[in-house]
């Protein structure tokens, strides 16, 4: 078929177009991480699931980076991007369901069932299209201005990336013909390392334009801002579990072991310290792992009461007002109370003169959709205050990461953007209704647990962490070294023992003998075998194989959820050996007969 047949009318002939592909030495190589960021960045950045990027070769479909997918080359037939760089601009597809272009789509009318795509070209400097950078949903949708504009700004970046790395291959190249002469070696590698130079500072050109792109992007999960905000606070912890440890390692070594617990004391503190500060970041950016469950806000908000009236102090009234049988709320409790904390914090600041706050409870019922909150019932947290209220420019704002219009030194402004970060993680919304000199009035809105009714469960924890009861083996499967390392050197202080594999393929060899295993604890992202995908091969060996997963991410701890079986749990890194002595020994012993 003739490239005019299979392209239409195209400003660009398929031959020059398959030459400028061939010449970046691209398709069926090896994953590239710089790749892989991109496409990572384009799927946050659009708040989707799913991105890739892809190089249109003759007749098929390659995937060069993928995010949220694992997708093989298609042929043009089952192509999607094909439609894309048959035209200028970005191709938006609201709903590929309703497109009689793609309806019959194989990966639309089946797994993974895409509902949604946009994509933009890879243009090279003479407009010959290489593939696509393009982003997908299981649900329709539609993305800003902003957002597709941020996305043609990363294609470039893709583009970049492709020559700064063809650059680099030519480089090598030519240093492998040093046997033709120091002249003509010299000269070659002047001319690429100019070129290199020249790419850099282009690819510097295109990252300040994606930046601009995602600062105009309204976007709420501004990490970057974050990252600078917080770094002289986390390298200070550093220094202080690196210090600590350096001292212990002088100690030992000169055999003065006497203040070694001091030294292992402030290591521990810094570095739960710099745990804690991860997580109130990542409550920020909703990424933070989180561990919903059925919550009675009223019982909370009276456990509270005590310490809320210490924080306001005598010169402010607290008033509760609770709706009796309150249905419970599906949301992480610690973090819910850490939300009310920090408004009543500014709500107390707001009151420098004394004033009332009233916490309010109540059943909310949304008809139809307002902003991002769906129809449904929703549990309703307000904190309302007497205090000076905001100007609209101010309520404007207020979710703003490192915004505060407190005196320096007396605010981060990140009080309230964790607070919308972690009710918007959790499936809620959070809605401020304020005026200058008439206080303000901030909802939670939070979803409601399935079993509405109240319900109060004791928790009872062990003085010490169990131990192994009987011996039991426990297989460790975790890519890093040095955390499965302390994994397993815990669980033998536990008693227990132990097995250990760096990634899945290593562990199937093992759970495929004979070996009695009572415990699988595996880490949900893996080399090659992933963690689930090691759990369903595994169990096909072993029906009652134990799993638990750990994972220090929210994306993997919100898919390991979707996929836990009868015999699965998880545990969220990073966790102490009493966690992981509770939850090994809470498996182990549930498996028994």
């Amino acid at each position: 078929m003739s490239s005019h047949n299979l392209w239409g009318a195209v400003p660009w002939s398929e031959e020059a177009r398959l030459a400028a592909l061939a010449h970046f030495n691209i398709l069926d190589t090896l994953p590239e991480q710089a790749f892989d960021d991109i496409a990572c960045l384009a799927a946050q950045l659009c708040e989707v699931p799913m991105a890739q990027i892809n190089l249109i070769d003759a007749g098929r479909q390659w995937p060069k980076a993928q995010a949220g997918l694992a997708l093989p080359e298609v042929l043009f037939a089952d192509s999607i991007c094909v439609q894309t760089i048959r035209q200028p601009g970005v191709m938006m597809v609201a709903d590929l369901r309703v497109d009689p272009r793609f309806a019959d789509n194989p990966l639309v009318a089946n797994a993974p069932n895409l509902r949604f795509y946009a994509g933009t070209a890879l243009l090279t400097a003479e407009g010959l299209p290489l593939g696509t950078l393009c982003v997908y949903d299981v649900e329709p949708r539609h993305l800003s201005e902003s957002k597709l504009a941020a996305l043609v700004a990363l294609a470039r970046q893709v583009v970049s990336q492709l020559e700064l790395r063809r650059a680099l291959y030519d480089q090598q190249e030519a240093l492998r013909d040093l046997n033709e002469g120091l002249e003509r070696r010299v000269a070659e590698r002047t001319l690429e390392m100019l070129r290199i130079n020249e790419l850099l500072q282009v690819e510097m050109r295109e990252r300040e334009n994606a930046e601009e792109a995602l600062r105009h992007a309204q976007k709420m999960d501004a990490i970057g801002q974050l990252t600078g905000g917080i770094a002289h606070d986390f390298n200070n912890m550093l220094t202080g579990v690196l210090g600590a440890l350096e001292l212990i390692q002088r100690r030992v070594a000169a055999g003065r072991v006497g203040e070694i617990g001091r030294y292992i004391d402030a290591a521990m503190t810094s570095a739960n310290r710099a745990a804690s500060l991860t997580h109130r970041l990542l409550a920020f950016a909703r990424r933070q792992s989180l561990n919903p469950k059925a919550v009675d806000v009223n019982r909370m908000v009276i456990s509270m009461e005590e310490l809320l009236r210490r924080t306001l102090g005598e010169s402010i009234v607290l008033r509760t007002d609770l709706q009796a049988r309150l249905w419970q709320a599906n949301t992480d409790e610690h973090q819910l109370e850490n939300a009310l904390l920090n408004l009543v914090i500014n709500a107390r600041d707001a009151m420098p003169g004394g004033g009332q706050l009233t916490i309010r409870t109540a059943v909310a019922r949304i008809d139809i959709q307002q902003d991002t909150l769906a129809p449904g019932e929703y549990v309703l947290l307000s904190v309302e205050d007497s205090g000076s209220g905001m100007s609209a420019e101010v309520l404007g704002r207020a979710f703003d990461p490192f915004f505060t219009t407190k005196p320096i030194g007396q605010g981060t402004g990140l009080g309230l953007s964790m607070v919308y970060g972690f009710i918007k993680q959790t499936g809620g919304h959070v809605h401020i209704d304020s005026a200058e000199g008439q206080g303000a009035r901030i909802h939670l809105y939070l979803p409601c647990h399935l079993e509405r009714g109240e319900r109060h469960i004791a928790e009872h924890e062990n003085p010490s962490p169990p131990r192994a009861l009987k011996g039991e083996r426990v297989l460790v499967v975790e890519g890093e070294v040095a955390v499965r390392t302390l994994v397993v050197d815990e669980l033998r202080e536990l008693g227990y023992a132990t097995l250990e594999a760096g990634d899945g393929e290593a562990a199937l060899i093992v759970l495929q003998g004979q070996e009695r295993i009572d415990l699988l604890v595996s880490d949900v992202v893996l080399p090659g075998l992933d963690g689930q995908q090691l759990a369903d091969t595994a169990r096909q060996h072993r029906p009652d194989l134990s799993v638990l997963f750990m994972t220090g991410y929210a994306s993997s701890a919100e898919m390991c959820a979707g996929f836990l079986d009868q015999g699965m749990d998880m545990l969220i890194k990073p966790f102490s050996i009493d966690e992981l002595a509770l939850k090994v020994r809470k498996m182990i012993e549930r498996a028994r007969p």
